[in-house]
This record gives structure tokens, C-alpha cells and sequence, in this order.
């Protein structure tokens, strides 16, 4: 039995349904985002600011972000398992996305938290 260290959760069910689930929240956060932006314009930065000063809101987009990061992580995974036969190349490839990710995930989660 061939059995894969690199992948999230070693199990390729588990990351399926991961991603599966993760891409469900992401388009019901986005399309209820985009509803209420269509009944409630917001047209300057205090708007903006109370939109995102809700702790629903934080909330809500701190988890959208997480999901991003996991989702896109299983999918570079696949990707790279796919048509980057070699194991060196493979590896620096996930550890720098991974990096990348890790790095994008903190400074968003400290944009929305810093205010």
C-alpha cells in the first residue's frame, strides 16, 4: 500500500470533502456578501468600516480565509502531485506555497483584526 506524507490529511476522501465543503461556505459567504452589498451600498470608508467592525462579519471572513487557505492548499497538493514528478521540485514547490499561504492568511487575519 502506497501511502502519501504530503498530503493534508493523508486521506484522499478526507481532502475531498474538504474541499468540497470549504467551497461551499466560500460561495455563501460571497453571495451573501454580494446581496448585501446590492440592497446596502457602501460608497466611502466609514461604511466600509462598520461593515467590517461587525464581529459576524470578523468572524465570518476570518473562517473565509481559513477555508481559502485550506482549499487552496489541497488543490496545490493535486496539482503538484499530478505533474511534478520530481520529489525535490515537489517538495520546495509545497513548502513555498505553503509558506506563502501561512504568510497571506496572517497578514489578512491581522488587517481585519487591526482595526
Amino acid at each position: 500500500m502506497v501511502k502519501s506524507v504530503t498530503s493534508l490529511t493523508r486521506n484522499g476522501l478526507r481532502d475531498w470533502l474538504i474541499q468540497n465543503m470549504t467551497a461551499f461556505f466560500m460561495a455563501v459567504y460571497i453571495i451573501s456578501l454580494v446581496i448585501y452589498l446590492m440592497l446596502n451600498p457602501v460608497r466611502d470608508y466609514y461604511s466600509w468600516h462598520l461593515l467590517f467592525n461587525a464581529m459576524f462579519m470578523r468572524i465570518s471572513t476570518l473562517l473565509f480565509l481559513l477555508f481559502l487557505v485550506l482549499h487552496t492548499r489541497i488543490g496545490l497538493w493535486t496539482i503538484a502531485t499530478d505533474y511534478l514528478k520530481s520529489t525535490v521540485i515537489r517538495a520546495i514547490f509545497l513548502v513555498v506555497t505553503s509558506l506563502v499561504l501561512v504568510g497571506s492568511f496572517i497578514w489578512a487575519a491581522s488587517v481585519l483584526w487591526g482595526s
